[in-house]
């Protein structure tokens, strides 16, 4: 892992692809928790950042466009869906923009 001037991280990792050979992979993200809490760098070309969409304007608003791009790439699991599970998976659900065809 590396640190950019900018704060950011960046992660790559090795995969053995043959006896004595090595290919470089990089990460979609890196979660690093410290001193700020659970901070996350997304590698854009890899995970990019979605596009803005006319419905999520007022949220956008409210919390700012990079906050939505980093939920919106966050990926989630939920271990249970009892009477606390469930609740934070619908609230996880309802914060997710729902794409129509």
């Amino acid at each position: 892992m590396t640190l950019g001037t900018d704060g950011s991280w960046s992660g790559r990792f090795w995969v053995k692809t043959a006896p004595k050979t090595y290919e470089r992979r990089l990460c979609e993200s890196i979660r690093v928790i410290g001193d700020k809490g659970l901070e996350i760098t997304f590698h854009d070309g890899l995970l990019p950042p979605p596009a803005f969409r006319e419905e999520l304007k007022r949220t956008i608003s409210a919390w700012g466009e990079q906050a939505q791009q980093k939920l919106a790439r966050l990926k989630y699991g939920i271990v249970g869906v009892g009477s606390v599970g469930s609740v934070v998976a619908e609230c996880l659900a309802r914060s997710q923009p729902v794409t129509t065809a």
